[in-house]
């Protein structure tokens, strides 16, 4: 969990500067600054953001983003060296950061991944220990088989929303049950040394569909 956390706050601070810059596409300082809200607690409870403490600690929004998608990065990378750190304290921060990064992210971030992200993470702390080195609970509780059963449930929705975004595209490829096969997916000559790792992951992660 902590890997997929490291290289989703990663990959959110390399776009802050095109994306929620200044002079982004969408920057993040014009979705807080244009808050039809004007008290702290109303800002806080229609749109839970840390993003909001910035001016408080005398930061840019551009500074907290990434202020923010750094210490998500260093408390991922904590938590995969060192399994004893994964706790419910580390997952607690970890979904508070990626949650308030996702809450300016706009359209860039209302695919199902980011969404994903954000419920797996929350069902870890279901899972994770209470303190950092400790066991969670004794093996057979009721807790662990209800933990058990919603990441079951997760997975499935998983599984079966990718299917049913396929069909409900209206490509008839999909209903025909005669869609692309992913062993032979063509990428371009000049980018394809570019794009290598994006070709094996969107090798797997269609194979694993299919199957």
């Amino acid at each position: 969990m902590c890997v997929v956390y490291l290289f989703a706050f990663i990959s959110f601070y390399i776009q802050i500067p095109g994306l929620y810059g200044d002079n982004g596409i969408l920057p993040a300082k014009a979705v807080l600054e244009n808050s039809k809200h004007k008290s702290f607690s109303a800002k806080v409870h229609y749109q839970p953001t840390l993003l909001w403490l910035s001016p408080y600690l005398g930061l840019d929004t551009n500074y907290a983003l990434d202020f923010l998608a750094l210490l998500g990065s260093f408390l991922a990378f904590t938590g995969f060296i060192s399994q004893k750190f994964c706790a419910i304290p580390l997952f607690a921060g970890l979904w508070s950061l990626y949650f308030s990064l996702y809450q300016v992210g706009q359209i860039f971030v209302n695919s199902q991944w980011d969404n994903l992200l954000l419920e797996a993470g929350f069902l870890a702390l279901l899972v994770a220990p209470l303190i950092p080195g400790k066991r969670h609970g004794s093996k057979g509780s009721p807790r662990d088989y209800i933990s058990l059963w919603l990441v079951r449930w997760l997975l499935f929705r998983f599984l079966l929303s990718s299917g049913l975004v396929k069909l409900l595209n209206g490509c008839p490829k999909f209903w025909n049950l005669t869609g692309p096969n992913p062993k032979f997916i063509v990428v371009h000559p000049e980018i394809e040394g570019s794009l290598n790792i994006h070709k094996w992951d969107l090798f797997g992660s269609h194979r694993y569909e299919y199957d």
